[in-house]
Formats: structure tokens, C-alpha cells, sequence
């Protein structure tokens, strides 16, 4: 599969894991929290990362589409890249 190229307006398919509530539980002899799974389509507004050439962490600032809201992701919880859309324009 070819890279793809990951910049300001890329539409992104995300998938992640996210704990509802700060509720734990000790049951047992290993810590337990419940979590739920979120898949969202998002538009990127801004990628950042922790060195302008060599980057160890990155983090992406996206907008939404379900939510309108924007919202930091990390390359790990991307599954999908659309193809560019000629017409958009963040």
C-alpha cells in the first residue's frame, strides 16, 4: 500500500477507546475501568508535534463532522485516509 500524506484539510476515519467516567474498580488483583469504542470521520485543522524535524510525538487537532467540535487525535487512532476532495476548504 502506498504512504499517504497527512496535512491541513485530509478527511481521516478514526477509531478509539474512551472512558466515560473515572470510575475504577480494584476487583481482583488488576485495576478495571470500562471503556467504549468511538469511529468518527474528521477534517484536520493542524498537525502538531514535539520537534519541527524529527517529531517523537504527534498529535492531530481535527473538527468533527459528527460533532462539529474540534478535537486532538493521535496518528495511531487513524483506520482510514479519503482520497483529497478538489472542492474542500477548511
Amino acid at each position: 500500500m502506498p504512504d499517504v500524506m497527512v496535512m491541513k484539510g485530509t478527511k481521516l476515519r478514526v477509531r478509539r477507546f474512551v472512558i466515560p467516567s473515572l470510575r475504577f474498580s480494584l476487583a481482583g488483583t488488576q485495576m478495571k475501568f470500562a471503556a467504549k469504542q468511538e469511529e468518527f470521520d474528521c477534517v484536520v485543522l493542524h498537525v502538531r508535534g514535539d520537534h519541527p524535524t524529527e517529531p517523537k510525538l504527534i498529535e492531530l487537532i481535527v473538527k468533527r463532522e459528527d460533532t462539529g467540535k474540534e478535537d486532538t487525535v493521535t496518528p495511531s487512532e487513524v483506520i482510514g485516509v479519503y482520497p483529497p476532495d478538489k472542492d474542500s476548504v477548511v
